[in-house]
């Protein structure tokens, strides 16, 4: 069964909870694409869940759509008026965008996935957003070190911004 139907929205009442450690994230996370990302600029939400950030990208004059494996997720963002796709993400991303997003989502993408799924967000942008917990996930598949999180972007990526506050590692990757 999909968390979003037992629980809905439920980032949104995390977003609005004060010191909530997702809230600072997501915080972080703005401010970081704020700087680095011109208005007008289009990114990509892997793993959008409803679209918050979507919606929080929009706020600071980015446009974002976004793609969640959930058809709950897909079903709630676009009611909430968010452009929300599900599919194989090659047969849904074909536009080029500015930035990508992918935010608590690589340790719970499947291990026959994981490559494939990686490599097609390299591919997607030259700028990219990762984050995953700094401690194990009960619902992850795997975990990862902040090492392990660069390596995966190989030697032809450099990291703009790296931090583990608010229990996520949060790395910000270019394209050299």
């Amino acid at each position: 069964m999909s968390k979003y139907r037992e629980r809905g929205a439920y980032h949104r009442v995390l977003f609005a909870t004060p010191n909530d450690p997702y809230r600072l994230h997501m915080l972080d996370v703005l401010e970081k694409a704020n700087r680095l990302l011109p208005r007008g600029s289009r990114a990509l939400d892997f793993g959008c869940g409803e679209g918050l950030l979507i919606e929080k990208l929009r706020d600071i004059g980015i446009t974002a759509i976004g793609w969640d494996a959930d058809r709950e997720a897909v079903r709630l963002g676009r009611r909430l008026g968010n452009e929300v796709w599900h599919g194989r993400i090659r047969s849904v991303v074909v536009d080029a965008f500015n930035a990508v997003f992918v935010l608590d989502v690589l340790e719970h993408v499947a291990e026959d996935e994981f490559q494939e799924t990686v490599d097609t967000l390299l591919a997607i942008s030259p700028l990219v957003f990762a984050a995953v917990p700094d401690r194990h996930d009960r619902h992850g598949v795997r975990d990862f070190t902040m090492e392990s999180l660069k390596a995966l972007f190989g030697d032809g990526w450099e990291c703009l911004h790296s931090e583990t506050r608010h229990a996520r590692h949060l790395v910000v990757m270019r394209l050299k």
